[in-house]
């Protein structure tokens, strides 16, 4: 996007975006666009910064609670670099895909970490939340694909990663049946998001955690 169009365009389109968020301003910072400013959220008010590097919308936006409300520790699902953990890598295009309008990409994942972070302030726990590293990402699979075994969950992504999605085959779950008729859907659902390279990165994880065991 923003190798196509001018850079009064780029920040006049998402301001236009993002008309429901009236506080939030759009500016250029060298070569990335900043949205900044407060975010309010269910009566409570955060503070915010989103950078879009010179790569996207191919790259992710990352986001920042400035105000220093959020400590950053992994269990607040805070990354080192003060960036929030919206979710699982791989999730991040299910629910910000490549072409969606910025106000989608609050709406689907910073509001819904905010209110989470709000009801932890609030009840000293989350609505919601996910574990940490590979247990996170396993689980977060585990809820796509429909399943719980790790084994199954490794062979899909196996599946992803080669690009073999043919319903013909047997099922990785082991049912006897053919794809089409068993996890086929759901397979095919998530490879709509989850790329090869993505699926291949998240397979390596696995097999280095069983090489520590």
């Amino acid at each position: 996007m923003f190798k196509t169009k001018a850079p009064t365009e780029i920040l006049h389109d998402l301001q236009v975006q993002l008309v429901n968020y009236p506080d939030l301003l759009v500016h250029k910072e060298s070569e990335n666009v900043i949205i900044s400013g407060k975010l309010p959220v269910r009566g409570s008010i955060f503070e915010v910064k989103v950078v879009l590097d010179k790569n996207f919308p191919i790259s992710f936006p990352k986001i920042y609670e400035t105000a220093k409300r959020i400590p950053i520790k992994p269990w607040c699902h805070m990354y080192l670099d003060g960036s929030c953990c919206l979710c699982v890598e791989f999730e991040q295009r299910k629910y910000f895909p490549i072409g969606a309008p910025i106000s989608d990409y609050f709406e689907k994942l910073v509001i819904p970490f905010l209110e989470n972070r709000l009801h932890f302030e609030i009840t000293g726990r989350y609505i919601k939340e996910r574990k940490h590293n590979l247990a996170g990402i396993i689980d977060a699979y585990g809820e796509a694909f429909g399943t719980k075994d790790g084994g199954t969950i490794f062979q899909m992504l196996k599946v992803i990663a080669e690009g073999n999605l043919k319903g013909h085959h047997l099922c990785e779950c082991g049912s006897g049946k053919r794809r089409r008729n068993c996890h086929g859907p759901v397979l095919w659902e998530v490879a709509i998001y989850v790329s090869k390279q993505q699926a291949l990165r998240d397979l390596n994880k696995f097999i280095e955690a069983v090489k520590q065991l």
